[in-house]
Parts: C-alpha cells; sequence; structure tokens
C-alpha cells in the first residue's frame, strides 16, 4: 500500500470514530429521573510486568443503556500513558461495541456498533472495559473515574451512561441526569512506602504499656517504652506482645549489650528499632525501661538495690539524663522533682520489689509519663 493510501486509510478511520462519537450524542434531550441510577467502580491495578497495569472501569445500571463515556483521571501526566483499551465481557455482546480512547485526554468512548436497525437496550452490571496503562516514573500514581455526569446544568460533564428511551439501542439514545456514584481507585507503579512507627497492641493497651515520646534522653532515641509488668525479661516476647509496627512495618530489637540472641538481656537499655513495610529503617528507635532493672540485664534481683545505692551516694552513676536514672526512679509520689531525683526511697521500693511487696509499673510509668520537665 501506498503511503498516500496509508494517510487516506487512517483519516477515514478517524472519521468513522468521530461520526460514530457524534451519532451517539448528537440527538441530546435532558430530564431529571433520580430514581435511574448509573454506579461506576475503578478496580485496583493489576501489575503485568514492572511498567505495565490494567485496571478495571465496572458500570451498574438500572435501566437500558446505549453508547457510554468516561473519563479516567491521574496524577502523573508526564508519566502515565493510556495505551491500550478493551471491551469487558460485561458490555453486551449484541451490540457489537467500538471502544476508542484519548491518551490525552484519559476519555474512553464505548459506541453501539450494531449494524441492525432495531436492537433491544439493556441495562448493565458489571466490567466494561480493561484499560492498560504504562508508568515510566520513579514513584506512583493514582488513577480515578471523573466524577462529573452529564446532566441539563452540566452539560459538559464525561460522564455518560445513555439512556435508551425507547429501548432502542440504536435508535433511542436520550441522555438524562441519572443518579451517580464513582468510587474505586488505582496506584500504579511503584508503590509509596509509608513510614511505619510503633504502637501498642491490643495488649500493650490493657496493660498499661506507655509509649513516650517526651523522653529522648537527650535526642538519642526516639521516645521511651514502660511500664512493662513480669518478673524476668529475658527475651523479646515481652515486647512484641505489647508493641507492634504501624503500616505494615517490624521491629528490629536489640538487646541492651547490642545483641540479637534467643534469650539475652532484653531489659532496661533494649532498643526497638522500627522498619518500614520493605525493610527498611524508619529512622525510629525506641529504648526500653524496666524499673528496678538499672543493670539491664532483664532480672530484677539484689544487684539492682546495690546499683541504687550506689547512685544515690554518687549522682555520676546514674546521670540525670539517663535511661538507667529513669529504671532507678521507683518510688511514686506526686512530684515532679522528687520522681526524678534519686533517694533512699527509690532503693527501698526495689528492695521491697524483690522482697514480693510489688510496685505496679504501669502505675509508675503513668506518673512520670505525665512530668515531661525531664530525660528530654
Amino acid at each position: 500500500m501506498s503511503n498516500a493510501k496509508k494517510v487516506l486509510s487512517i483519516l477515514l478511520a478517524v472519521a468513522m470514530v468521530v461520526c460514530l462519537s457524534i451519532n451517539a450524542f448528537a440527538a441530546v434531550t435532558y430530564e431529571t429521573d433520580t430514581t435511574m441510577t448509573q454506579a461506576w467502580t475503578l478496580s485496583d491495578a493489576t501489575e503485568v510486568n514492572s511498567t505495565t497495569y490494567t485496571v478495571d472501569v465496572s458500570l451498574t445500571t438500572n435501566y437500558p443503556t446505549g453508547s457510554i463515556q468516561f473519563v479516567v483521571t491521574n496524577t502523573d501526566n508526564t508519566n502515565v500513558q493510556l495505551t491500550g483499551a478493551t471491551l469487558g465481557a460485561d458490555y453486551p455482546s449484541t451490540y457489537a461495541g467500538e471502544i476508542s480512547y484519548s491518551n490525552t485526554t484519559g476519555k474512553v468512548m464505548i459506541i453501539v456498533g450494531s449494524t441492525e436497525n432495531t436492537l433491544p437496550g439493556v441495562a448493565i452490571d458489571g466490567v466494561i472495559a480493561t484499560l492498560t496503562y504504562t508508568y515510566s516514573g520513579t514513584g506512583s500514581a493514582t488513577l480515578e473515574i471523573a466524577d462529573a455526569p452529564k446532566t441539563e446544568t452540566e452539560p459538559d460533564g464525561t460522564l455518560i451512561a445513555a439512556r435508551l428511551s425507547n429501548g432502542n439501542a440504536i435508535t433511542g439514545t436520550e441522555i438524562v441526569g441519572q443518579a451517580a456514584t464513582v468510587s474505586g481507585s488505582a496506584s500504579i507503579g511503584a508503590a509509596a512506602i509509608i513510614p511505619a512507627d510503633l504502637e501498642l497492641t491490643a495488649t500493650g493497651t490493657t496493660n498499661g504499656v506507655i509509649i513516650d515520646t517526651h523522653k529522648t534522653f537527650g535526642g538519642l532515641f526516639t521516645g521511651v517504652v514502660y511500664g512493662f509488668t513480669g518478673n524476668t525479661f529475658r527475651n523479646t516476647g515481652y515486647i512484641t506482645t505489647n508493641c507492634q509496627a504501624t503500616n505494615g512495618g517490624s521491629l528490629s530489637i536489640k538487646t541492651s549489650d547490642n545483641k540479637t540472641v534467643t534469650n539475652g538481656n532484653y531489659g532496661t537499655g533494649s532498643t526497638i528499632e522500627v522498619l518500614n513495610s520493605d525493610g527498611t529503617s524508619s529512622g525510629k528507635t525506641y529504648v526500653v525501661v524496666i524499673f528496678a532493672d538499672l543493670d539491664g540485664n532483664g532480672m530484677i534481683n539484689v544487684n539492682d538495690t546495690t546499683a541504687c545505692k550506689n547512685a544515690v551516694n554518687v549522682a555520676s552513676n546514674a546521670p540525670n539524663n539517663s535511661v538507667k536514672r529513669l529504671a532507678a526512679n521507683c518510688q511514686l509520689v506526686n512530684n515532679p522533682t522528687l520522681m526524678h531525683n534519686l533517694n533512699v526511697n527509690d532503693t527501698t521500693a526495689i528492695k521491697n520489689y524483690i522482697n514480693g511487696n510489688k510496685f505496679d509499673p504501669a502505675a509508675l510509668a503513668a506518673k512520670h509519663a505525665s512530668y515531661n520537665a525531664n530525660y528530654q
């Protein structure tokens, strides 16, 4: 075929689509009838490969329809390309529909292409089109059906499911102001990673555990987690029972001596690093405080009593803005200064705890959380 003939063929093809479009929506009248409904839904995207995605467009009407038009918008016109459109399995096969699309505007038109003189119209319920997109960006883009029904007051609306005034899909076209609903969106491209953070599980909330972001110990940590109950803290179970990551993230927990072992020093000074859903660090690391566990070995015993006594006698053994000092502050009083200072009452509280007269770690954590002048 000569180049001239090729050009002529293309022009004729374009002219046919234009004529179909004009014929489908030319004899336009309007009426308001909210008993007639059209519900549009865009499905989640299906990944064909790393750059190609498909989405289904579904339509449900409670009246017989003819030709259809809709527009799909996206949030990244530079990198999104609408590269294909095929009729869905639920578009009436008797209509012999012809589908066309514009990558520039996102407009998709489905025209009744049957050559029959009369063709009964039917209500539609299901997938009417499958669209193919390519995405060349490094992030992601969101697709949505433009919620713009064509009505008498909005003649430029792009959402059209043509009503058939006489039930004839060929000659009975009449566009009405139907009640339309639009739902669903599709994300294509690399899924956006939502930063994860630390939150309490339902058990942690019930137990009274507290995530306190006011206390960062000079900016070393994102916050402190305290109020844990128990007699020994030699594995991560007590942490993972009470805490979890948000947004599909995970936790990397290390002992007070910066190790990851099955059984170890998961007491005061243990750290909880929050990882995003892709395994990268969220940049948030929390420190654990077990009240009365001053040496961080996960056990509360006479060694902690001695450590507290030494800190009372020599302040540098538990500096003012340190995790160790917070672990030693075991006397519950209604005074922010006394809660932070160390004295013989804290040593006595630890001694009593060891001997069975236990203080309430959750109540102690709640009191510390109400005073934010220290451990910043």
